[in-house]
């Protein structure tokens, strides 16, 4: 935690001031002053800090100066924060901050920072919440601008919070603006830019290990540097912990080597200190047997543990510290096959939680971090499968079974608490192994007693663990959810996220092109946009409960309903990825069933084979014939793998529900065998020839009704940007396209069949045209370059027309789809890669697709891969055409790429050219305008006239002859 603003050097600045401006307002009295005089030295402020507050404690107007004094006391205590020896001095901070006595808004401010301060040390997270906020409200509503230096102390403490919260977006935002404040003010030779450094670092530490280290290393090198200057460092309890973050940076790498150097030294350098260090201590005593643990030396991890809980038995980190220390000791004693030794530490474990609070209150309510219950409880669930291993009796896999039902509720609430997106899918990725592990022991008891709510465990927990941002926003869209808060309540909803999304684009342009000035501005409000947004989540929660637990409520269908949904000639495939298994589960209108698949491969290296061996196979060339026939064997494969051992029960049209990377599979381009060579492509055993297949993200968006209740107005709207050659490159380098040769030519025939509609084409294909018409229409067709932001897939985009002097430069954004909102049957993304994107565990591949679905498409057609301009033309004038006769969309889908196949070229049968286009979403029909009465009986009565005056015409040459 950051120190307060008022210590060593700045401290003495303000003590300074505070003598010559007389104590501003107040009184000058010489005994004041006096003591102030005093204080020209670190060594006499803690005395004459003393003499201050029981000179001004019973003195109303002396109130600035008593707040001084607390200040001084609080910060050079040798006790922890939050001892009973400070808390006279913390009820003083807010007798004086919640009073009307004379205080200036910069001091107000850096009370209520204290208070969160004091509260955080105590883990009471909302009341710390509370008043950091407090804080923040002083600095955004004052009319005179706040000094930098208490904001940054602020900024960092509630950046600290957040991390604890899980909520890494926020944190980071904070931490970035103190690093700002902090070399503005402090110069590059500051404590407290080491600080900052770290702080940055936790930010990153769930998410990309290697990205934490270089931060924990530059925060290491200026610590050095400032040894090396001899300036003093006062800030000493985070520079030794700054070791134990090393070591467990090191750790998470898989560098035990190192990770062992770091902790030493941080144990070396706690010895012998004062009670501040002593939960310091007690970490770098549980690393260092987290070290132990990871290089299998059980027995004396076990006993670094326990040493290490000497350290922690303060009442706060007892609840805090304790049960995770405990969770590790049961994990080292199941390594060596103890599993009732690992089930007592457990129990220890919970009893403390359970100890920590009111006999009537839950054990969720009363600890600190719900994540770590659900972590013992995850433990626990195995404990009981290892202990049936052991014993064979049943009744060990039934209690593992509901102790995971226990611990994916904590999760659930745990998930929900944290408010943005990133943060959410960084705790999915992190707990994925919960959900294998679960599934495999639901499966074990179906396998051992074929027991039906096994199966429906297994169906509950695989559909628990993928889509949860795009259910948020489907059921944020559902009238039965949104009829519970007014309007007006909803708008300032909508408002808000607008908001935030447009707010987070300009900081991400103004970081590509690292425009300073914009990336300050972009951050501070963004700062502030969500800290609003957090306070009113937490109001709606309080007044609106209903709404917020249905919004977040993740609807999974029964079995009964599912199959009551499907036609007779229909199944649902649905698959989840584990590390250890692959699971594929099929429904119909009568059966359910289950197959598991070894992962005895990497599905990653299978599935970017059969991509690219598709894209680079379309030539004659020697390396064209070689992917060829990488193509034939990891087609034939994948189906083996995905397809066979369900082939003999397979209904013909087929609902697909693919995770984690299947996403990026066409199934219909799957080989039922390896074609002969010199097979021509109209041959080959296509999945496409056996099967009508479509795809969809979720059982429950099978089964769920239209939400929206807006009808559109317009049938089409086909958008066609022009992108010349040689166009020169934009600024940001991100418009780095080749010409599109034949996609007007696509929009206008589309337009022809469908006999109606909006075509822009050329300058009039513009974002903003776009943005402005897109909720008004049925069909979008968008025939255009899209590309993919690999690192930030939020970021990943549609490109329209260019307009010079552009500050957007005309591209769409993910972030900007999320916005729309859209009541369209169906998007079709006629541009490259528009189904590609990042893997984000927990939600699938975040991709332009995913991002219209969000906005309330109720069906994309987006492609896997680089089309052919060409190709695309025919292929999709073949599927309009089907939709227009009124077939079903993934029937007028298939039936065009098998007229594609039927009637292309020889060369043009390959997959590459139709297999990049599927189907995602509702299936259902469009109704589109057919020809009216009197337009068919014009066609017939002008055929009817133009054939008698060909008789006359007939009758008179012969009669003339």
């Amino acid at each position: 935690m950051r120190k307060y603003s008022y210590y060593p050097a700045f401290l003495l600045g303000v003590l300074m001031l505070l003598m010559s401006s007389h104590l501003r307002a107040q009184e000058r009295d010489s005994t004041i002053e006096y003591y102030l005089s005093k204080n020209k030295h670190i060594d006499s402020l803690l005395l004459y800090g003393k003499k201050l507050y029981e000179y001004t404690i019973d003195k109303p107007r002396f109130s600035e100066s008593l707040f001084i004094s607390c200040a001084i006391l609080l910060d050079l205590s040798p006790e922890q924060f939050d001892s009973p020896a400070n808390k006279i001095y913390i009820q003083s901070v807010y007798n004086i901050v919640t009073s009307n006595d004379p205080l200036n808004n910069n001091e107000r401010m850096d009370g209520f920072r204290i208070l969160g301060d004091y509260y955080h040390q105590l883990y009471d997270l909302d009341q710390a919440v509370k008043y950091y906020n407090q804080g923040l409200l002083i600095a955004d509503t004052s009319s005179i601008e706040v000094n930098e230096r208490y904001l940054s102390a602020l900024y960092t403490n509630l950046s600290n919070l957040y991390l604890d919260l899980n909520e890494l977006t926020k944190a980071r935002l904070l931490i970035e603006k103190t690093i700002e404040f902090d070399i503005s003010f402090e110069g590059a030779f500051s404590e407290y830019l080491g600080i900052d450094y770290i702080f940055l670092a936790k930010t990153y530490q769930p998410i990309d290990s290697r990205r934490s280290l270089n931060f924990f290393l530059k925060a290491k090198k200026q610590f050095n540097t400032l040894k090396q200057k001899k300036i003093v460092i006062y800030q000493t309890e985070e520079l030794k912990e700054l070791y134990v973050l090393l070591a467990d940076n090191y750790l998470a790498l898989g560098n035990t080597k190192q990770a062992l150097l770091e902790i030493d030294s941080a144990l070396t350098s706690v010895k012998n200190t004062n009670n501040k260090t002593a939960t310091v201590h007690g970490k770098a005593l549980k690393t260092k047997a987290n070290i132990l643990q990871q290089k299998g030396a059980y027995h004396q991890a076990l006993k670094q543990y326990q040493l290490a809980t000497h350290f922690l038995e303060d009442k706060a980190a007892t609840i805090t510290y304790q049960p995770k220390i405990l969770l590790e000791m049961a994990r080292c004693y199941l390594a060596i096959n103890q599993p009732t030794k690992a089930q007592e530490q457990l129990k220890t474990a919970l009893t403390i939680i359970d100890q920590s609070g009111p006999p009537h209150q839950s054990r969720l309510d009363k600890i600190t971090f719900p994540k770590d219950l659900f972590y013992l409880y995850f433990e626990q669930a195995k404990i009981f499968t290892a202990q049936y291993q052991q014993s064979q009796e049943i009744s060990f896999l039934y209690k593992a079974q509901t102790t995971y039902q226990k611990a994916l509720k904590i999760f659930e609430i745990t998930k929900h608490t944290v408010s943005d997106q990133g943060s959410r899918q960084v705790l999915m990725k992190n707990n994925t192994h919960f959900f294998e592990s679960a599934i495999d022991l639901n499966f074990q008891i179906w396998k051992q007693q074929k027991d039906s709510t096994a199966l429906n465990e297994i169906l509950f927990l695989s559909e628990k663990s993928k889509n949860n941002f795009l259910y948020e926003r489907l059921n944020k869209s559902n009238t039965s959810i949104t009829d519970l808060l007014p309007d007006s309540i909803l708008q300032q909803i909508n408002a808000f996220d607008l908001l935030v999304s447009q707010t987070e684009k300009k900081l991400f342009q103004a970081q590509t092109t690292n425009e300073k000035s914009n990336i300050t501005t972009a951050r501070d409000e963004l700062i502030r946009y969500r800290k609003d947004h957090k306070i009113q989540l937490a109001s709606i929660e309080k007044e609106y409960p209903e709404f917020y637990q249905l919004k977040y409520h993740n609807s999974i269908p029964s079995i009964d309903s599912l199959q009551e949904k499907l036609l007779s000639d229909e199944g649902v495939l649905s698959y989840y990825v584990g590390d250890k298994h692959l699971y594929v589960l099929l429904f119909d209108k009568w059966d359910f069933s289950i197959e598991r698949v070894p992962m005895d491969f990497s599905l990653a290296q299978k599935l970017n084979t059969f991509n690219t061996s598709i894209i680079a196979s379309t030539k004659k060339n020697a390396t064209a014939q070689k992917a060829l026939i990488d193509y034939h064997e990891t087609g034939f494969f994948l189906y083996q793998k995905l397809i066979e051992p369900f082939v003999r029960k397979l209904p013909t049209r087929l609902i697909i529900l693919p995770d984690n990377l299947l996403e990026n599979l066409s199934f219909e381009a799957l080989l039922s065998e390896v074609p002969a060579p010199k097979t021509n492509y109209t041959d080959y055993p296509f999945l496409l020839n056996k099967y009508t297949i479509s795809y969809q993200y979720s059982l429950d968006a099978i089964c769920r009704k239209p939400t929206s209740t807006k009808t559109p107005r317009q049938h089409l709207l086909a958008f066609a940007p022009t992108f010349e050659s040689n166009q020169p490159f934009s600024k940001d380098q991100l418009r780095d396209f080749g010409p599109l040769t034949h996609n007007a030519e696509e929009v206008d025939k589309i337009q022809k069949i469908i006999g109606s509609g909006t075509v822009l084409k050329s300058t009039e294909a513009t974002e903003d045209n776009f943005i402005k018409l897109a909720p008004d229409y049925q069909i979008i067709h968008l025939a255009t370059h899209g590309k993919v932001n690999v690192e930030h897939a939020n970021y990943s985009y549609l490109a329209f027309q260019e307009i010079k002097d552009s500050l957007e430069n005309e591209l769409l954004y993910i972030k900007d789809i999320y916005g729309l909102q859209l009541t369209a049957d169906l998007v079709v993304l006629s541009a490259c890669e528009t189904a590609n994107g990042s893997l984000a565990k927990g939600e699938g591949i975040i991709n332009l697709a995913r991002g219209f679905t969000y906005a309330g498409a109720s069906s994309v057609v987006p492609t896997l891969w680089k089309i052919s301009d060409v190709a695309t033309a025919g292929l999709m004038e073949n599927f309009y055409i089907e939709l227009k006769s009124g077939q079903p969309k993934h029937i007028a889908m298939a039936n065009a790429k098998r007229q594609f196949l039927k009637t292309a070229s020889p060369n043009l049968g390959h997959p590459f050219y139709w297999a990049a286009f599927v189907l995602i979403g509702d299936v259902s029909p469009i109704l589109l305008p057919q020809p009216s009465i009197f337009q068919v009986n014009s066609l017939w009565w002008g055929i009817g006239i133009i054939l008698l005056l060909f008789l006359g015409l007939l009758g008179y040459f012969r009669s003339r002859k």
